[in-house]
């Protein structure tokens, strides 16, 4: 498995790349770095995910927002997640645990002064996934496709920057299992973060 280290640098160096990429091509108005830190609120769903309750989790990364002609912009991110569950088998409690460096694109509707709406694809990398602290990384399949739909608001900071409040949902679109069982198991995640743009 690719070491962790190098799976952050080639994302780092995927968002540098689809940013120059994107201000070549795109009529780009404005370029916002941003950097954010939260907790997720995580579940698993899915016909196979029963008994499942929600768990608690750090959240947190950089991004890039791109600023288009009137009130589009496209964002995205670098971020680690940790996601999961807690499982009640009847006998016991697992702690399940799944740890990604995952990358979300997104479409934004960008207005100062309310709310932004945003949506888009993330992709997540596996980094590690654990049950009540023992490896099953070997069940779980080394990526996650989601869909990301969230809003986020920003106060403005005199000659500094914003603060930004960000609040998402992130669908797992794809089973996760790779057991060989076939089993329907899919992440659902509430996020909430603070962050900075500058």
């Amino acid at each position: 498995m690719m070491p962790k280290w190098m799976m952050a640098l080639i994302g780092m160096f995927v968002i540098a790349g689809w940013t120059s990429q994107a201000c070549a091509q795109m009529n780009v108005v404005g370029i916002e770095k941003q950097i954010k830190l939260g907790l997720n609120f995580a579940n698993i769903g899915g016909d196979d995910a029963d008994d499942t309750s929600t768990k608690t989790g750090l959240v947190g990364g950089f991004g890039v927002k791109l600023s288009l002609a009137g009130i589009i912009a496209v964002q995205s991110e670098l971020l680690y997640t940790k996601k999961g569950a807690t499982v009640d088998t009847g006998a016991e409690e697992i702690d399940a645990t799944y740890d990604y460096l995952e990358i979300p694109v997104m479409g934004k509707i960008n207005m100062p002064g309310i709310p932004n709406f945003y949506a888009g694809p993330a992709l997540g990398f596996k980094l590690n996934a654990e049950a009540d602290g023992d490896d099953i990384g070997d069940t779980v399949k080394s990526t996650d496709f989601s869909l990301v739909i969230g809003s986020d608001y920003g106060v403005p900071i005199p000659t500094i920057g914003r603060a930004i409040l960000d609040l998402r949902y992130t669908f797992g679109l794809s089973s996760f299992d790779d057991s060989g069982a076939d089993l329907d198991t899919k992440h659902r995640v509430f996020s909430v973060m603070l962050g900075f743009g500058f």
